[in-house]
């Protein structure tokens, strides 16, 4: 499992190892377009079992581990659906948005 930190704190995100690039990719270009957005996930049942969020903004920072090993090539369909989910009413909840199914 690779992490995502978030805020000056760096509140501990945990995501899939092939979900992080993607999430990475995502979270990057909508920083570079100065896009807000709300950002959820499911906590483990030893943390509570229930759903965290967080606003993510272009002047709070964010830090990525990816495992070593790692795949890190982008399915830039996959980054597109996510974007497209972060920027509706409920933002995005990781690994929500399916794969898309290659041809």
């Amino acid at each position: 499992m690779s992490s995502m930190f978030y805020g000056e704190a760096g509140t501990e995100i945990v995501v899939a190892d092939e979900l992080v690039v993607h999430l990475r990719a995502t979270i990057t270009e909508k920083m570079r377009r100065g896009e807000r957005f709300l950002l959820s996930w499911h906590e483990p049942a030893v943390v509570g079992d229930g759903t965290s969020s967080v606003w993510l903004d272009p002047s709070i920072p964010v830090r990525y581990h990816v495992d070593s090993g790692v795949d890190d090539s982008i399915d830039r369909g996959w980054v597109e659906a996510m974007i497209v989910a972060a920027s509706s009413d409920d933002g995005l909840l990781i690994g929500s948005v399916p794969r898309p199914a290659r041809d």
